[in-house]
C-alpha cells in the first residue's frame, strides 16, 4: 500500500492507494455475493446505525460461476478472480476528511440515503420501513430537532454485472425454482407479496465494496438557529467535530465548540472497517482491502433485472410465461406498500410526505468577501446597506426567452435570491450577475436607455448594457457599487429606508446610501 500525497496539509487525511498483489497468487474477491442479492428497499438503510443495511435479504439471486480453467476468471491485472458475466475493477480510494449533510426534512434523508443506494425510479416510501428512518421522521415531527450526518469513506473494488444477453451471468437454481413456482400461482397477490418480503423488492447490480464510517449528531432547531445566526456553517462545523486526530485551526475548533452547544445527542454508523482512533488512513485501507463491505449499490426491480439479466430459458419457464411474470412482479410491487406494508404497519406512508424543521441553516452569513471576489464559482447574496433586504426576483424558473422584474425584498429563501458572479475577462472587474437558480442575468431592455427597470433576461456577453462593475466601496464590509458599464450609473431602489420596493432604474442618484450594497457568500453552494 502505497501513500501519496502532493499536499502535506492533506496528507493526514486524504489516501490513494495500490494494493500490489502478485500475479501468480490472485485472490476471491470477498464479499463479491452483495452483488446479484436480493434487496428490499422499503426496509433498507444504508446508514444503518446497528451494522449492515438491513434491505439486504440474505438471498442470491446471480449465480456466481468461475470458468473451470483459473486463468479465464482473472481479471485484467490478474490480481482476482471474478465470475462469469462480472467485471470488477480496484478502486483505490480512502478520505478520512469527513463530509456533512444537513437534513432538516425526510426528502433530505431519503435524498442521502439514495446516494449510497442508487435507483433509476424512485419509489414513494423508500427506506421507510427501516428503524433509522422511523426515528429521523419521529424527530423531524416534533419541530424540535434537526441532524447532521458525517460520514467518510474507503473503497476498495468496484464490481457490476455484464448487461451482454450471451455473457451475463445466470441466476441460482433456488431463484429459478422460486420463479417458476410464483408464475404457477396465477394472480396471486399474497404469493407475491410475500416473494418481496423474502426475496426482494429489488436486485443489486453494481456494487462497491469498502468501508463507510460516519457520525449522525441530532440538534435542537433552537440552539442551531442561534449559532446559525453568529455565522457557525453548521454542516463544515461537523465535519471538524467527527475528524479526531488532525490538528484544528482555531477558526475550526470554534466552530466546534459553538456547535457542540445545540448537539442533544449523536450516533455513529460503520459499515465494514473502522478507522482507529488516530485516524490513520493507511491502516484503514489495510483493513478495508482484508474485509470489504458494500458502501454503495445500485438497485434494480425484479422485473427490471430479469429483463436485463434473465430470459425464459434460464427460468425454465416458457416466453409467455416469462412475460407473464415479468408483468405480475411489477403490477404487484407497484401495490406491496399499499396493501402488505401499510396494513402491517411497517410504513405510515406509501408517499413520499415531507415532514420538515422548521428552520433554515442556510442562511447567509457575513464573511470576508473582499478575499475571493474574483471567484466566478462563489455564489452570494446582495444585500442594500440601508436596508438590509435582499436583490430578488419574482420567479426562479424562468425559460429562454422570458423576463422577470427584479426587486428589493424580504427574506423568501435562498434559492430565490443567490446569483453569480460571471466575469467576462481576467484583466478587470467586468461582471454579471446570473441568478443561481434561473440561469438568467441581471439586464435591461434598452442599451440605449439605461434609466430602467432591471430584468432577469438571457446572458448575453456581447451586450454592454447587461454588464456591471463592482466598484469596492468599503474592503472592511464588503460593500461595493453595481455600476453599469454603459454608463456607469448604479444599481438604486424606490425605497432605500424600507427596502421593500421594486428596483427601478440603474441611476446616478446622489444619495450613496441607496446605491451601497453588501456582498455576502452563503453557505450552501449547492455542490451536490
Amino acid at each position: 500500500i502505497q501513500k501519496q500525497s502532493d499536499d502535506k496539509e492533506e496528507e493526514d487525511d486524504v489516501l490513494t492507494y495500490k494494493q500490489k498483489l502478485e500475479s501468480t497468487i490472485p485472490r476471491f474477491i470477498d464479499n463479491i455475493s452483495f452483488l446479484g442479492q436480493g434487496y428490499n428497499i422499503y426496509f433498507g438503510n444504508p446508514k444503518c446505525s446497528n451494522g449492515l443495511d438491513p434491505g439486504f435479504r440474505n438471498f442470491g439471486v446471480a449465480a456466481f460461476e468461475y470458468n473451470p480453467n483459473p486463468y479465464f476468471s482473472l481479471s485484467r491485472d490478474y490480481s482476482m478472480y471474478v465470475p462469469k458475466g462480472f467485471i470488477a475493477t480496484h478502486q483505490q480510494s480512502c478520505t478520512i476528511s469527513f463530509s456533512s449533510k444537513t437534513v432538516t426534512s425526510t426528502k433530505d434523508y431519503t435524498d442521502s440515503l439514495h446516494v449510497s443506494a442508487s435507483v433509476s425510479v424512485r419509489v414513494g416510501g423508500a427506506f421507510s420501513a427501516s428503524a433509522d428512518y422511523q426515528q429521523t421522521q419521529s424527530g423531524l415531527s416534533s419541530r424540535e430537532t434537526l441532524y447532521i450526518e458525517s460520514s467518510a469513506r474507503c473503497t476498495a473494488y468496484e464490481i457490476v454485472m455484464q448487461q451482454d444477453p450471451i455473457n451475463s451471468a445466470n441466476v441460482t437454481p433456488q431463484f429459478a425454482e422460486i420463479l417458476r413456482e410464483l408464475e404457477a400461482k396465477g394472480d396471486n397477490p399474497d404469493a407475491y407479496y410475500d416473494f418481496f418480503d423474502e426475496i426482494g423488492t429489488h436486485v443489486t447490480d453494481e456494487v462497491e465494496l469498502g468501508s463507510l464510517f460516519g457520525y449522525k449528531f441530532q440538534m435542537s432547531t433552537t440552539e442551531t438557529q442561534k449559532i446559525v445566526k453568529q455565522n457557525v456553517d453548521v454542516a463544515a462545523a461537523a465535519s471538524y467535530m467527527a475528524t479526531r486526530a488532525r490538528a484544528k485551526t482555531s477558526y475550526e475548533k470554534n466552530q466546534e465548540q459553538q456547535l457542540k452547544t445545540a448537539v442533544s445527542s449523536w450516533t455513529s454508523f460503520s459499515i465494514g472497517a473502522v478507522p482507529d482512533e488516530d485516524n490513520d488512513a493507511l491502516k484503514w485501507a489495510a483493513r478495508t482491502i482484508s474485509n470489504p463491505m458494500p458502501v454503495y449499490v445500485n438497485l434494480v426491480t425484479m422485473k427490471e433485472y430479469l429483463s436485463i439479466y434473465g430470459s425464459a430459458q434460464k427460468i425454465g419457464v416458457s416466453t409467455v410465461q416469462f412475460n407473464n411474470l415479468l408483468n405480475k412482479l411489477d403490477s404487484y410491487l407497484a401495490s406491496y406498500c399499499q396493501k402488505r406494508l401499510l396494513v402491517r404497519n411497517n410504513v405510515s406512508s406509501c408517499e413520499d410526505v415531507e415532514i420538515k424543521a422548521p428552520i433554515d441553516v442556510n442562511t447567509v452569513k457575513s464573511n470576508n468577501f473582499i478575499e475571493t471576489l474574483f471567484n466566478n464559482k462563489e455564489s452570494v447574496v446582495f444585500i442594500q446597506k440601508k436596508s438590509g433586504r435582499f436583490l430578488v426576483s419574482d420567479t426562479n424558473n424562468l425559460k429562454k426567452g422570458e423576463s422577470a422584474n427584479v426587486y428589493i425584498g424580504n427574506y423568501r429563501g435562498l434559492r430565490r435570491e443567490q446569483w453569480n458572479l460571471v466575469r467576462f475577462g481576467f484583466t478587470d472587474s467586468v461582471y454579471q450577475l446570473q441568478h443561481i437558480e434561473s440561469k438568467f442575468c441581471l439586464s435591461l431592455r434598452n442599451c440605449n436607455n439605461d434609466e430602467q427597470m432591471p430584468i432577469l433576461a438571457k446572458c448575453d456577453q456581447g451586450d454592454i448594457c447587461q454588464r456591471f462593475r463592482l466598484q469596492i466601496f468599503n474592503a472592511n464590509t464588503q460593500e461595493v457599487i453595481i455600476q453599469s458599464m454603459k454608463s456607469e450609473k448604479v444599481l438604486i431602489s424606490d425605497d432605500a429606508k424600507e427596502g421593500n420596493g421594486t428596483i427601478t432604474k440603474i441611476n446616478g442618484n446622489s444619495d450613496t446610501t441607496s446605491r451601497i450594497w453588501r456582498l455576502q457568500k452563503t453557505l450552501n453552494r449547492f455542490e451536490e
